[in-house]
């Protein structure tokens, strides 16, 4: 069993061992570290697998090398420190921040570092 760290999914023996195999076909697919539990990655892939989560081409994210769309997976299950961490208005009035109120205008999500009162 990995090593438990808060906040992040756990399985049962039986979801581990599904899970062990989603995520090998990910990592693959997208290039990814083969090792789901990397401190690196900021991401809760076994609450993405218990929902069902399937990684979607990014049209805004493109390899320069390869000039072929990247593939990724949703912002629900991004953990805080991912470096493309994105926050709702919402999630921002829990932290005890605020955005700026012209940003907020039809906001659903945005970068988290563009919308924060400087002030």
């Amino acid at each position: 069993m990995p090593e438990y760290r808060p906040g992040y999914t756990v399985l049962d023996a039986i979801l581990e061992q599904s899970f062990q195999e989603w995520y090998a076909n990910y990592a693959a697919l997208t290039g990814n570290n083969a090792n789901p539990d990397d401190p690196s990655h900021f991401y809760d892939y076994r609450g993405a697998f218990l929902a069902g989560e399937q990684a979607s081409p990014d049209p805004h994210d493109i390899d320069p090398a390869t000039g072929r769309t990247l593939l990724h997976m949703t912002d629900q299950f991004k953990m805080p420190g991912h470096p493309n961490m994105f926050w709702a208005a919402n999630d921002l009035a829990r932290e005890g921040l605020s955005i700026r109120p012209e940003a907020a205008l039809g906001l659903n999500n945005r970068r988290f570092d563009s919308l924060l009162d400087m002030q």
